[in-house]
């Protein structure tokens, strides 16, 4: 006798393979919450005049970096809950960059505005 699938049975409904509801809820996708976010951060800095480029599944330190003619910014961005490690922050902390480039985290709290911008290091 084969073991019964918790998702086929009790309070939840499969919608599609993306969107699963629970308890009337859908789960949230922390990966398309994360790119609207880092998007989000990318739309202000341009609308400040910077250039800016994101990292390709952000595999590196930094997830956006923005340039102007006489600074530039290196940016990790976290949406909601999600915070920075403490291994993550040490790495930003500890890593060498030219005297005009800002290490930055940004946060974008779950229904805020503005994000909560924290400089690490100079």
């Amino acid at each position: 006798m084969r073991a019964a699938d918790p998702l086929r049975e009790g309070p939840h409904v499969e919608l599609s393979a993306r969107h699963l509801v629970r308890a009337g809820r859908r789960e949230m996708n922390t990966k398309r919450k994360g790119t609207r976010a880092e998007r989000r951060a990318i739309a202000i800095l341009e609308a400040a005049g910077y250039c800016c480029t994101k990292a390709g599944g952000s595999l590196g330190v930094f997830d956006v970096i923005a340039i102007l003619a006489i600074d530039v910014r290196a940016l990790q961005v976290n949406a909601g809950t999600a915070r920075c490690s403490p291994l993550e922050r040490e790495q930003i902390q500890f890593l060498p960059v030219p005297r005009n480039v800002s290490k930055e985290i940004w946060r974008f709290p779950d229904r805020c505005r503005e994000p909560l911008i924290e400089r690490i290091g100079r």
